[in-house]
């Protein structure tokens, strides 16, 4: 997993948010735009791009984008063959 990549996907889950604007120490609920179908979309982009299967407590014990990616990447390497 591409840290940089994984920053992409999470911007491309926001309107009109550059991924330039987002690190590591970002927190989710602090991006512009937050909201609970926003919760949704990554669940469903972590399943699309990772095929790892997380849940919205996933998303709320994990507050930042470098908290999420190491449960991701975590599980992602559990899935590959």
């Amino acid at each position: 997993m591409e840290p940089n990549l994984f920053i992409k996907n999470i911007a491309a889950q926001f309107d009109g948010i550059d991924p330039k604007n987002l690190s590591f120490q970002t927190r989710l609920d602090e991006i512009g735009g937050w909201d609970s179908l926003t919760a949704l979309s990554i669940l469903t982009m972590v399943e699309k791009e990772y095929g790892v299967s997380i849940e919205g407590e996933d998303i709320m014990e994990n507050p930042t984008i470098e908290d999420l990616y190491n449960t991701v990447k975590s599980r992602y390497f559990r899935v590959l063959p």
